[in-house]
């Protein structure tokens, strides 16, 4: 019944009954059009697709019962198969991670991967693991270090719902959940990425402890998202907050509650065009990247690479102390690499020198380059007032835009209102549609930039909503959500 209502093409299974059984179930008039590929039996694995679809099932891996793949030829003179593997990690201690995941890594690498698996493991990258486990811990440690060995990006949402469910519980009654199902794919396919989510209300999930996990693939890669202010040059907030002080004052004093919609729209419009212009004149050029210096190899960057790869894992494990001991371990090699090829280098250099002038211009070279910084001292209180220091009172112009909101608002609050009230459904969905396009302003201002301006400028923004509200329209020239 599952099946007869599922409108999809592809189905990775995970731990399915036994082979005999999903053809038997396969062959009811209600499923025939399901094409049933599985591994060495008994398999803990399974792959289901329509029969429209064409197929080739995967050499060698019809020897593994826990790994099941096809691949899937895709439309257009460019394109090329898609690979899709399920797998499961079994955790019963018959074979390690490691083990598990070494027959598949020859299928991986190099292709078109869209990989999803049962992975009895646990990681902080693909969701917050219950307390204790470490064994699970490891497990997930060895699966994402794998992944990332073979260039293959995690779909998961770390915030999304539990993938398992347990029809056990917990000395309290409570549930035993955890995010133990996974999906990669490979650098081709992320910008095919429609949305991936976790579904407990599917039909598949209702006879499983383990939610149905739905993946949209678009057949077109999507155009890369790219903020219209990228590579446009560093934007100078200091200097944007001094110069955007009175910079409205020619518009400050407009009665919005008078105005007509077009001419709320040609106030935005103008208020748009004014942030942008500022903005450009508060961008300073983009810098040219400065060059590896001449010691500089392959290994030593990628050493580089690795040390900053893994000091973002230490902050996607919570400080995990088998993560932290590698950082330090390669910190170390990195270091050690450095002073061996600076040191090389620096000899083959001294070594073509054969005049005393140019030797005595090299050493006064690395003298200054290396001359010592002197650090200034500085007693504890200066530091305290330094790092903590007192909260300063409003500017002149904060208090005087302080209390003219005050003033505006509480004139507001003595009106009598002659338009009708507004709806909460009516309210709620112009909200949302003000929070789609974030603020006022042009897409090539940040977002930075305009709450800068309405802190500046409040009780002129304040009508400038309060003109929207009234007429309950949006701007089209208001920002995007970048």
């Amino acid at each position: 019944q599952a099946l007869a209502c599922m409108d999809v093409d592809v189905i990775a299974i995970q731990e399915p009954p036994r082979a005999h059984s999903c053809r038997r179930l396969l062959s009811e008039s209600a499923t025939q059009d399901w094409a049933l590929v599985v591994g060495k039996s008994p398999s803990r694995s399974a792959i289901l697709l329509r029969k429209h679809i064409s197929y080739t099932a995967i050499e060698g891996m019809s020897n593994l019962s826990d790994w099941s793949g096809v691949d899937i030829a895709c439309g257009g003179k460019a394109e090329t198969t898609t690979r899709i593997l399920s797998g499961y990690c079994p955790s019963d201690g018959r074979i390690t991670m490691e083990q598990c995941l070494d027959g598949v890594s020859q299928h991986v690498r190099g292709r078109r991967v869209l990989l999803c698996c049962d992975s009895n493991a646990w990681n902080n990258a693909w969701g917050s693991p219950p307390d204790g486990g470490s064994y699970q811990r490891r497990r997930g440690y060895v699966l994402e270090e794998w992944a990332t060995g073979l260039d293959l990006h995690l779909l998961n949402d770390p915030d999304s719902p539990p993938t398992f469910r347990s029809h056990r519980t917990t000395l309290n009654n409570a549930a035993i959940t955890s995010h133990i199902d996974v999906t990669f794919c490979s650098e081709a396919l992320t910008r095919r990425l429609i949305h991936w989510r976790v579904n407990w209300d599917h039909p598949l999930s209702m006879i499983s402890d383990h939610a149905a996990i739905l993946l949209v693939l678009s057949a077109i890669p999507s155009a890369p998202v790219v903020p219209p202010w990228h590579n446009k040059g560093f934007f100078d907030a200091d200097r944007f907050a001094e110069e955007v002080s009175g910079y409205f004052s020619d518009i400050r004093e407009i009665d919005f509650s008078a105005l007509h919609w077009d001419q709320v729209e040609s106030v935005t419009e103008t208020v748009s065009g004014k942030l942008k212009k500022l903005v450009e004149a508060c961008r300073r050029p983009p810098r040219i990247p400065a060059g590896k210096p001449a010691w500089w190899t392959r290994e030593l960057a990628s050493l580089d690479d690795r040390v900053k790869w893994l000091r973002r894992r230490v902050k996607r494990t919570n400080g995990s102390s088998l993560v932290r001991a590698e950082l330090r371990a390669a910190c170390r090699d990195l270091k050690r690499l450095r002073r061996q090829t600076i040191d090389s280098h620096a000899r083959k250099v001294i070594s073509k020198i054969t005049d005393p002038q140019d030797a005595f211009a090299f050493h006064k070279r690395w003298r200054d380059a290396n001359a010592g910084y002197t650090h200034t001292y500085h007693s504890a209180t200066y530091v305290a007032e330094a790092l903590f220091p007192d909260e300063e009172d409003d500017l002149p112009e904060q208090a005087t835009a302080r209390a003219s909101l005050h003033d505006r608002l509480s004139y507001f609050r003595s009106q009598i209102s002659t338009s009708p009230p507004v709806e909460l459904r009516e309210l709620l969905d112009l909200l949302r549609d003000v929070r789609t396009k974030s603020c006022p302003g042009e897409d090539a201002v940040p977002i930075a930039a305009v709450k800068m301006t309405i802190e500046r400028e409040p009780s002129f923004f304040c009508s400038l909503f309060s003109s929207f509200f009234r007429h309950r329209r949006i701007p089209a020239i208001l920002k995007k959500g970048y």
